[in-house]
C-alpha cells in the first residue's frame, strides 16, 4: 500500500490541500480520477473484510460443532443399539438429550443360552 501512495503519479487529498482554494468541485475531480489514492477507502475495505472473514470463521465453527455433536449423539446411539433394542436405545438417547431424567417402567423379556460343551469348543478352537 506504502508503494502505490508513495508514487509520483498517484493523487492524494493532500495535494488538494496544499492549494490555497479548497472547493467541492475540485474535491470531487479528485475523488473520480482513477490514480486517486485514499487512506480511508483503503482502511474501511479492510476493517470490514476482517469482519466479514470473522463472521464466515464463526459460522463455519459453529456448524463444524454442530456436525460433531450429531456425529457424537449418533455414535452413542448405535453402540447403545448393540446392547439394547432400538428403540430403547433411541429412548435413552432422546431422554440424554432432552436433560429429562423420569424414570420408566417397561415390560421386557430376557433370554439366557447356554451351549453345551461350549468351554471344550472354545479350548479345541483357541
Amino acid at each position: 500500500m506504502d508503494l502505490i501512495y508513495s508514487r509520483d503519479d498517484t493523487l492524494r487529498f493532500l495535494d488538494l490541500a496544499a492549494r490555497d482554494d479548497d472547493s467541492s468541485d475540485e474535491t470531487l475531480w479528485l475523488f473520480l480520477q482513477p490514480a486517486f489514492v485514499g487512506l480511508t477507502q483503503w482502511q474501511t475495505q479492510l476493517v470490514g473484510a476482517f469482519l466479514f472473514t470473522v463472521l464466515i470463521m464463526m459460522a463455519v465453527w459453529r456448524g463444524r460443532l454442530s456436525m460433531f455433536n450429531l456425529v457424537q449423539a449418533e455414535l452413542g446411539r448405535r453402540d447403545l443399539a448393540r446392547y439394547v433394542s432400538p428403540d430403547v436405545a433411541e429412548a435413552l438417547a432422546a431422554r440424554v438429550e432432552t436433560g429429562s431424567g423420569e424414570p420408566t417402567n417397561r415390560n421386557v423379556a430376557e433370554m439366557f443360552a447356554d451351549i453345551a460343551g461350549f468351554t471344550k469348543l472354545l479350548i479345541r478352537l483357541g
